[in-house]
């Protein structure tokens, strides 16, 4: 058994790709910071920033519980990536129901993001739940 919640053996384009995927996660929530979109103002801007602010906390967080191999310190990480994916979204099913319907696939494409981090998150936390119960009965 691996001694950590990891259950995919070490592979080096593995780890490639997922780093990858979270420094673009993190530059999403700079890039957003730095040139807030033209389309939102009021209160759709704060919601814009407030969940450009969790991407980048969550996708830090992610990029160094992978990096180091600790699922505590990724955990938390999906969590806030996930708030800020479900932010963007309803803004963008919010322009949808507005009627522009070309934000359509974005706002899927945030939804089946949404459901890779929360199966992500999911799958740690099943398998820190079946560590804990091990430990418990390797404790007596």
């Amino acid at each position: 058994m691996l001694s950590s919640p990891y259950p995919v053996p070490p592979d080096r384009w593995l780890r490639a790709f997922i780093i990858g995927a979270w420094l673009a996660a993190t530059a999403c929530g700079i890039w957003v910071l730095a040139y807030p979109p033209r389309t939102y103002a009021g209160f759709g801007l704060i919601v814009t920033f407030l969940w450009a602010g969790l991407m980048i906390t969550g996708s830090l967080l992610v990029l160094a519980g992978n990096i180091t191999q600790r699922y505590r310190i990724e955990l938390p990480g999906l969590i806030f990536a996930l708030g800020g994916v479900i932010l963007y979204g309803l803004l963008s099913w919010d322009q949808v129901i507005s009627g522009t319907w070309g934000s359509g696939p974005r706002a899927l494409l945030l939804v089946m993001l949404a459901l890779l981090i929360s199966h992500r998150a999911r799958m740690l936390t099943l398998i820190h739940r079946r560590l804990q119960r091990l430990d418990d009965v390797a404790r007596g």
